[in-house]
């Protein structure tokens, strides 16, 4: 899962860093300093609850979107836990990944939009 997101996420040019563990993506939060996280509910050691209950709890990482990928049925309870704090909960297959892609895509233009509009003229460099 964690290579085939990335791969979709470099196809719309988003750079990532993946991580097995919730743990350690909290702790590494200050160095890779992500502009939005996909979140896998279902981790060893610490799950995606834990690990969005302690990023929400976390002033500086508070305000980063989150966006829930799982293949866990969900209760109505678990639904609106996370409902509550995530941006968005996706199931895996059935074409949910493209609809984040598309959110995604509007959220943070392309790089190449990016560099273009830093320019002074306008042109790419």
């Amino acid at each position: 899962a964690l290579d085939l997101m990335k791969a979709t996420l470099a196809g719309i040019d988003i750079d990532t860093v993946c991580m097995p563990d919730g743990r350690a993506a909290l702790r590494d939060l200050g160095l890779h300093r992500p502009d939005g996280i996909v979140l896998d509910l279902m981790m060893p050691g610490f799950d995606g609850f834990e690990m969005l209950d302690a990023l929400r709890r976390m002033p500086e990482w508070r305000h980063v979107p989150v966006y829930i990928w799982t293949s866990m049925q969900l209760s109505d309870a678990e639904y609106r836990t996370l409902e509550s704090s995530a941006n968005a909960i996706l199931s895996k297959g059935g074409g949910a990944l493209a609809t984040m892609l598309a959110a995604l895509q509007q959220w943070r233009p392309p790089l190449a939009a990016t560099v273009a509009a830093l320019t002074t003229d306008g042109k790419q460099p």
